[in-house]
């Protein structure tokens, strides 16, 4: 995987996925773990566009969240952390 890109392809496909996990959460049951995968997904995509203007955050919320919403919050936050823009 190439760790390069660019930041305006970065926001472009980080805003993308966030939407793409809402569209697919809204198809799934309310209670189910395939939802709570979605908005971890969702979650994590727009923690890392909006990481420049926060800055790194206490993510200690994460341990009491359902199992599906940490599992899709931890693959994304690994994965685009894996990216880095070139500035």
């Amino acid at each position: 995987m190439d760790s390069g890109g660019s930041p305006v392809a970065l926001r472009t496909a980080l805003r993308n996925l966030a939407e793409d996990a809402r569209r697919e959460a809204a198809l799934v049951r309310l209670d189910s773990d395939e939802r709570d995968f979605y908005e971890g997904v969702m979650a994590a995509a727009e923690d890392r566009l909006h990481l420049e203007m926060l800055g790194p955050h206490d993510e200690s919320w994460l341990g009491r969240a359902k199992p599906a919403f940490r599992e899709g919050y931890t693959k994304t936050k690994t994965v685009s952390a894996s990216v880095r823009p070139i500035i």
